[in-house]
């Protein structure tokens, strides 16, 4: 993306802050009459994996609606990055706020976890919540308990504290197990307000796809996932020396005598004295063989199944890592810390439950022993058991569904227009690859408004995309650099738009930029929606407050992690829309067509062997150069260069050298023209640019070399994509660079990108789709104090059908000690540049 010099920028800005005073809000604003759901604190954000798990559980039976706002632990909590940034988190401790937020809400859910309990203290759960419910019942807000366990109450405070703040301020319950409800009945829930379902974690979203990314985590931290593997986790506060010493006497057994390997894994990653990591150094220190503790990192439910799932059978001490083993299809020996533990291996049907008894009295080696050798009977009677389960978690939505739906509907229709539009104005000031991405959801417009009229505004250089668009009615197409930097140019398209005379402006770029909010809030439209966005494209914080309040509807955000299709989803449905699954599109036309068939037959080209070539991308910190050492080992390949007239620069600043036969078309074709002769190739090979887009869009497989400016923002969404990439701790920089070379793309060898291409060549002939996800070992990144570290790649974020495939085999030495001696020097002068540039001396 291009911007005009910084102080033709500040004069604009200037200009643009001071007329953007007088613009007339036109339409109407939220309905505050729109109910709204807010989700009562009950552990989410604080670091275990389990509450995570339940959330996102209720989260595959009904997506709460934008607008929701979220009761956290802690707002920065790596755990949250899992869900849509379309809810706003709250910290649980700004009592003002929550309480604001429940009396503006028109329903208050607890979602999970234990709420009724009395083992910590009579402080929390039962005192801190039962004043929220109590002040939620004297605003008429119904508060509705849903997949939560309920302990059973011993002391008579803690049981005049359920009748205060539990028993009438709560209107339904739906309960993990029989046995919470049998609680519940005993302090006076009315039988018809509980149903017994099951825990939410049961409903983890999980895709076995996932164990390539944990295949390769553990090999990372030297296990190996074709050894029988032990995987414990244990908690400190259940522990007492005599526990410990017996329980490293059995690890030792296990990976001396069995010849395992013995895996703590934390599912509660706090580091204090309490939790899992503390207890499993106590233990591992007492044994006399190796232990492995990983890393007490947080990872995903999804990435903790994928893990277990490598595991033979698990020493569990908690809930929710019992659930995780048995969604892994491995076998759980779980520990009676509480009661809850042996309330699940009831409700499982004759899981596997030790007492603190059992393992002093050396019964915990006994019961591996026995597992193990009844080890596939035991795995079947659990599946069957674990299907059941799954099945009455549905029932968690047994009192509130209805309620869900009609709140669902009064959002959808809060944002509308009084009568049903009649034009709408589409502002896309962004590129190409955008405007791929997001053209699909004019279909959806066009149908859901009974086929209202769409003008679009778009850069010159896409016009021809949005011309041959069937749902498009008519396009203004402007210059972009000059509306930066000449008002008067800018003001004459305003003019343009206001005789549109358009209903709705909407302005769906994610990330807005100044431009933008100009043409959208200056169009005329009765109605202005956009997102709240990020301040990538330029957008400062000042700007974005200034503008924020003239938007009739503004889409807020909480995060960065979502993709940038399923943005694109959220979009729409805030404006009361029910999209499918949002798609790339591109429509080229019977000319287009033509072109690519005769350029095929005029050069001799056939579809099984050729390659769309497409190096270019809008920032230079994407071009990669050894593109050419990949391509030259597919000697039986035809290579077209695709992309803009800036390739030939790209393609002498990197020396390519092709041993492959080529043709080069960059700056010989219109986009659509380009676009068909990649739908004629096998694959499409490049830069995260406009042609790797396009080709998901065509139905062509591609191979990205990807970095990591937009972690899981916009690649990998097809399932037909391959990328490559280098993990680095820098990853999510919204490519603001800080280093003088882009090392999540220089450093990429070649080596991984050849076998990418090799594999994906292969899927392609064999009309097999598959979407892996190719990362770099840490052995072949070179950290110097100049450079990022490496970083494990998390997979949060990306969609479940990814193959992580790890890739650490050492890079082809060509022998060549000149070209060693020279790399070396080159990489010197690289460090002194930077240390320069850090004291401001270059």
């Amino acid at each position: 993306m291009e911007f005009p010099k910084e102080s033709c920028l500040q004069e604009y800005l200037l200009n643009y802050m001071t007329t953007s005073m007088i613009i007339k809000k036109y339409g109407i604003s939220d309905n505050p009459c729109m109910k709204k759901i807010h989700v009562s604190f009950t552990g989410l954000g604080a670091g275990n994996i389990g509450d995570e798990a339940m959330i996102s559980g209720f989260l595959s039976l009904y997506k709460l609606p934008h607008g929701t706002t979220v009761e956290v632990w802690d707002k920065k909590e790596k755990a949250l990055r899992i869900f849509s940034p379309c809810y706003e988190f709250v910290d649980f401790r700004d009592e003002a706020l929550c309480r604001a937020l429940c009396k503006e809400a028109g329903m208050v859910l607890l979602i999970g976890s234990t709420i009724v309990a009395e083992t910590e203290s009579l402080s929390w759960p039962l005192e801190v919540l039962g004043n929220k419910h109590m002040f939620c019942k004297e605003n008429g807000v119904p508060v509705h308990a849903v997949g939560v366990g309920v302990d059973k109450l011993i002391t008579p405070q803690a049981c005049e504290l359920f009748q205060r703040g539990f028993l009438n301020s709560i209107s339904s319950w739906t309960v993990r197990s029989k046995v919470s409800r049998e609680n519940l009945l005993n302090l006076g829930v009315k039988p018809e307000n509980v149903v017994s379902a099951a825990d939410l974690a049961w409903l983890t979203p999980y895709k076995s796809t996932d164990n390539g990314w944990a295949r390769g985590f553990l090999l990372s931290i030297d296990i190996n996932p074709d050894i029988p593997i032990l995987g414990v986790n244990v908690v400190n506060s259940s522990l007492n020396n005599l526990l410990r010493e017996r329980m490293a006497e059995v690890f030792d057994y296990v990976s001396g005598k069995m010849g395992w390997q013995v895996v703590f894994f934390c599912n509660e990653t706090r580091d204090e004295k309490h939790f899992d990591r503390a207890a499993a150094t106590s233990i591992a220190k007492r044994m006399k063989n190796a232990a492995i503790i990983a890393p007490n990192v947080y990872f995903t439910p999804q990435e903790m199944i994928a893990l277990l799932s490598f595991c033979r059978i698990t020493v569990s001490f908690r809930y929710h890592f019992t659930v995780f083993s048995m969604l892994a299809a491995t076998l759980p020996v779980s520990f009676q810390r509480a009661e809850k533990l042996a309330e699940l291996t009831e409700d499982v049907n004759g899981a596997i439950l030790i007492t603190p008894d059992d393992i002093i009295n050396g019964k915990l080696s006994d019961t591996i022993i026995k597992v193990d050798a009844h080890y596939d009977e035991l795995k079947a009677k659990q599946q069957v058991c674990v299907s059941d389960v799954k099945l009455r978690a549905f029932n968690n939505l047994y009192f509130i569904r209805e309620t869900l739906n009609s709140f669902e509907m009064s959002l959808q229709s809060a944002v509308l227009v009084e009568k049903q539009p009649g034009h709408i104005l589409w502002i896309r000031t962004d590129d190409i690859g955008d405007c791929v991405l997001s053209i699909g959801m004019l279909r959806e417009i066009k149908q859901g408004f009974g086929n209202v009229c769409i003008s679009v505004l778009c850069q010159n250089h896409i016009a021809e995309l949005y011309e041959s668009c069937p749902f498009v009615d008519r396009v203004i197409s402007f210059d972009k650099k000059r509306a930066y930097s000449d008002i008067a140019y800018q003001m004459e398209i305003i003019r343009k738009l206001r005789s549109q005379n358009a209903d709705i402006a909407l302005n769906s770029v994610y990330s807005r930029e100044p431009i933008t909010d100009i043409f959208t809030l200056q169009s005329g439209a009765k109605m202005t929606v956009g997102f709240d966005g990020d301040l990538v494209n330029n957008m400062t914080p000042e700007l974005r407050k200034e503008n924020a309040p003239l938007y009739t509807k503004l889409i807020k955000q909480c995060g960065t992690s979502l993709s940038e299709l399923n943005r694109h989803e959220d979009f729409l449905r805030a404006l009361g829309l029910m999209p499918g699954a949002i798609k790339p599109a591109i429509y080229i036309t019977e000319e287009d067509i033509t072109y690519a068939d005769r350029f095929f037959t005029e050069n001799g080209l056939k579809t099984s062997t050729t390659i769309a070539f497409f190096p270019g991308a809008s920032h230079p910190g994407k071009i990669y150069k050894y593109y050419h050492l990949a391509l030259n080992h597919f000697n039986g390949l035809d290579v077209v260069i695709l992309g803009g007239e800036d390739v030939e620069m790209i393609m002498k600043k990197t020396g390519a050298d092709f041993k492959v036969r080529f043709f080069d078309l960059s700056g010989k074709t219109t986009l659509r023209q380009c676009a068909a002769v990649i739908s004629r190739c096998l694959i499409c090979f490049g830069a995260d640019s406009a042609g790797a887009h396009m080709s998901c869009a065509l139905g062509v497989p591609c191979v990205v070399v990807l970095g990591g400016g937009h972690v899981g923002r916009f690649f990998p969404y097809n399932k037909s994509t391959t990328t490559v990439s280098v993990p680095l701790e820098c990853y999510g920089c919204s490519w603001q660079c800080k280093y003088n070379v882009c090392h999540c793309v220089d450093a990429i060898c070649y080596e991984m990108v050849c076998e990418a291409l090799k594999l994906a060549i292969e899927d392609a002939r064999l009309s097999r789709n598959k979407c892996r996800v190719f990362f770099q070992g840490k052995t072949l990144y070179q950290e110097t104090l100049y450079r990022p570290g490496w970083k494990w790649l998390s997979m949060a974020g990306l969609p479940d059908f990814c193959e992580f495939v790890c890739f650490s085999k050492p890079p082809v030495s060509d022998g060549n000690m000149v070209k060693g001696v020279f790399t070396r020097a080159l990489e010197l002068m690289r460090f002194l540049v930077f240390k320069l540039k850090r004291w401001r001396l270059f």
